[in-house]
């Protein structure tokens, strides 16, 4: 299989200080981005956040994959 023909995937972590993305080409990372996630509020144990805010960081992310 040719390098422009190579099935490429991409994984997402959506984590609670850093949203991640990364582009994997025949099962191997080739590129990764993270962007800072938007900050929790609440009182313990019920947490939670702002869903635009993590919608946007998460696009910002994606955007810079390749």
């Amino acid at each position: 299989m040719s390098r422009e023909s190579a099935p490429t995937s991409v994984a997402l972590d959506l984590g609670s200080t850093r949203i991640k993305a990364g582009r994997f080409v025949d099962g191997k990372l080739v590129e990764a981005h993270s962007e800072e996630a938007p900050a929790l509020f609440g009182d313990d144990p019920i947490r939670q956040f702002n869903p635009q805010g993590y919608l946007a960081a998460t696009k910002r992310a994606l955007d810079r994959l390749g």
